[in-house]
């Protein structure tokens, strides 16, 4: 996949097809790749990748709605929505295991 991209005062950069090696022709006639030694103008010529289709402007359109579906309690605990935990011990909780350790 040789590839003559940008000019610059090194000359044209390129990527070997052979080697992928990305290299700079230095303003030489012929472009060399320093690390095989494939003349880049004998590269096979690749065809462009298609442009993809337009999008168009418009958001597209929500026909359906979704409905609300139950969520299944899958871990067999039941808790009001006030009653929920929030993952840690209270500070009383953890105060009473504190003395129930200073007894025992």
């Amino acid at each position: 996949m040789a590839t003559a991209a940008k000019k610059s005062q090194y000359g044209t950069k390129y990527v070997c097809y052979k080697c992928e090696c990305r290299f700079y022709d230095l303003n030489k006639p012929t472009p060399l790749c320093p690390k095989c030694g494939a003349d880049q103008r004998q590269a096979p010529k690749v065809a462009e990748p298609p442009k993809p289709p337009k999008a168009s402007k418009r958001a597209p359109v929500v026909t359906e709605i979704a409905e609300d579906v139950p969520v299944e309690d899958t871990d067999g605990m039941d808790f009001d929505e006030d009653e929920i935990p929030t993952g840690g011990a209270s500070k009383r909780e953890t105060e009473e295991e504190e003395e129930e350790e200073d007894e025992g």
